[in-house]
């Protein structure tokens, strides 16, 4: 269609260039808590240590047979799990594995084909004030991962021989 004679065009003609947007501006990051690089990036403590995949944990909890008594809640034992899981995977710098939940269940006493039975009658006894409301209360998790920090990167056969032996693994 052409152009109606009753109306003038203005403006830059198709085959000209129009102006271009001038050079960004520069930006400091100024606010409160920003961080300027990786090396900022918290990390340890209360911060924890961050792995890859951490949320693969509850997959690989969810489809394990757990027998817990009926004073524990399972979303509290699931969370307790989950944590241990997460922090062993991320001490060892990987995501969580089959082994992970495996060495969390043997700190809990939620192993009971491999371990011995009066191990695993006394952590049941304290385990339930340690987890309840674990699903709810972060911090409870979080204070029984720092209580097994030292047998987190130990091997599951490592640990088993330590509970045949009678050794706690973990007190709170």
């Amino acid at each position: 269609m052409g152009q109606q004679p009753n109306l003038q065009l203005i403006g830059v003609p198709p085959d000209q260039p129009g102006d271009e947007p001038g050079p960004p501006r520069s930006w400091n990051p100024t606010r409160p808590g920003e961080i300027h690089g990786p090396e900022e990036v918290p990390s340890g403590g209360p911060f924890g240590t961050t792995g890859p995949d951490a949320g693969y944990a509850y997959c690989l909890i969810e489809g394990r047979d757990l027998q817990f008594p009926e004073t524990e809640a399972r979303a509290d034992v699931v969370a307790v799990l989950g944590a241990l899981t997460m922090a062993r995977a991320a001490r060892l710098g990987r995501g969580p594995s089959l082994g992970d939940v495996e060495v969390a269940e043997l700190v809990l006493g939620y192993d009971t084909t491999s371990s011995p039975a009066s191990v695993v009658r006394q952590i049941a006894e304290e385990r339930g004030g340690w987890i309840a409301g674990a699903a709810h209360h972060p911090d409870r998790a979080r204070r029984i991962v720092a209580a097994a920090d030292e047998v987190l990167t130990d091997d599951a056969d490592d640990l088993r021989a330590r509970l045949a032996d009678g050794d706690r693994v973990i007190d709170l």
